[in-house]
């Protein structure tokens, strides 16, 4: 049975319905995913900020201590200069006999 040019025009029609339909549903589902990235970014975002506001502060509360560390490893280096200063003079003279 041969159908009609009616019949076939509202077949394809359902068809173009049925593919629409799925088409908003698909783009539904999309719609979801990205409600919950956005939800999920701006955590992350925030979390990002307090951990850069952390870094700040640990970063000051270290600074003090690098500059210790840099006083006292100069403080170092000098007591090890004057000490070869001093070995050198003790062996020039106790080569000359004064000592």
């Amino acid at each position: 049975m041969k159908k009609s040019a009616s019949q076939k025009h509202d077949e394809l029609f359902n068809l173009v319905l049925t593919k629409i339909d799925r088409l908003d549903s698909r783009i539904d589902n999309v719609d979801k995913t990205l409600i919950k990235q956005e939800v999920s970014l701006a955590e992350h975002i925030r979390r990002t900020e307090l951990a850069e506001e952390a870094i700040k502060i640990l970063k000051s509360s270290i600074d003090p201590i690098n500059r210790h560390v840099h006083m006292v490893e100069g403080a170092l280096k000098m007591i090890g200069g004057l000490s070869i200063l001093l070995g050198i003079i003790t062996t020039l003279l106790k080569l000359m006999g004064a000592i």
